[in-house]
């Protein structure tokens, strides 16, 4: 009987510098069969160049890559655009400055495989700055899918990092339509794990599988100004949002809780964003508003009916 395929999604734009790693990665992989979209969003840099020499060896090695490309449209639809391209059994997706470990894609598989009452797994990831230095290792093997779901409505960002996860297709396809994710949130992570985390079981491997590079310049961590942070945190707002109205269709009081706890979350989040800035102003705005969801949220939580 032959392995279920492991479908791999890599988004870029100008990867030139640091591709070479994740492809490294992809052929010294211990599982197959692979097939790996990769998807270059707009580059102006050699990426297409570097990841054509790789072809050859792909091919050698059995990994079926499929390669698109197109004008700059964002992260998300970009990740659409390989999404219409996937036929595996499970789907990862890894940014082109990231690398895998050469047994994660097998030892995911064999997790999934084995725990067929799990929809997602994770694995540790080994944060390093971009001189290789490890910074720390992310961890949350304590976790079960409820707090992992709740993450995305506390704002815990460090649970969700892309590289770590690989989840069933087949449960990714149940709950999002069309097999896609909405094009205009920038946070692809939250489509993808919210939906399946609310109902099923995550599985975790206590193994460093998966290594990430902090990059000054990278899109998590690129110096934006006050008004291009505030307008992420609106979509960041409005996804959540929206994937809970998504999610959440049998209980009215427990989404008007769950939306009531994200509105003060973010806004937490957005005073120290303005305070980061030297936005008194806005700041002043935000901590009131801070107050009125902390009321409203607190009123929820004391209604006995919830």
């Amino acid at each position: 009987m032959s392995n279920p395929l492991a479908s791999i999604i890599t988004p870029c734009l100008n990867g030139a510098a640091f591709v070479h790693r994740l492809l490294d990665s992809i052929l010294a992989q211990t599982y197959s069969p692979i097939e790996f979209i990769f998807v270059n969003d707009g580059s102006t840099d050699r990426t297409e160049d570097i990841v054509f020499s790789y072809r050859e060896r792909f091919e050698e090695k059995g990994v079926r890559l499929l390669y698109v490309s197109h004008e700059n449209r964002g992260v998300c639809r970009a990740i659409n655009s390989g999404l219409k391209l996937i036929s595996g059994d499970y789907l990862s997706w890894i940014g082109a400055d990231d690398w895998f470990a050469p047994t994660c894609v097998e030892k995911k598989v064999a997790y999934l495989e084995a725990h067929p009452d799990c929809g997602d797994v994770c694995v540790k990831v080994e944060q390093l700055t971009e001189k290789f230095r490890r910074l720390y290792i992310a961890e949350n093997l304590n976790a079960d899918n409820e707090e992992y779901f709740m993450s995305f409505v506390t704002f815990n960002r460090m649970f969700y990092m892309s590289l770590s996860h690989m989840i069933r297709v087949s449960f990714f396809r149940r709950y999002s339509p069309g097999g896609q994710i909405y094009d205009d949130f920038h946070d692809p992570n939250a489509q993808f794990l919210m939906p399946i985390l609310y109902r099923h079981k995550l599985g975790k491997i206590d193994e460093v599988l998966a290594h990430r590079l902090v990059r000054k310049n990278s899109h998590s961590h690129a110096p934006r100004t006050f008004a291009v942070s505030r307008e992420r945190w609106q979509l960041f707002e409005a996804c959540i949002m929206k994937l809970l109205e998504d999610i959440i269709t049998d209980d009215p009081r427990k989404l008007e809780l769950l939306k009531a706890e994200m509105m003060f979350n973010i806004t937490k989040a957005r005073v120290k964003e303005a305070r980061n800035h030297g936005q008194a102003s806005a700041k002043r705005e935000e901590i009131r508003n801070l107050w009125t969801h902390k009321d409203a949220l607190d009123h929820l939580k004391n209604d006995a009916s919830i």
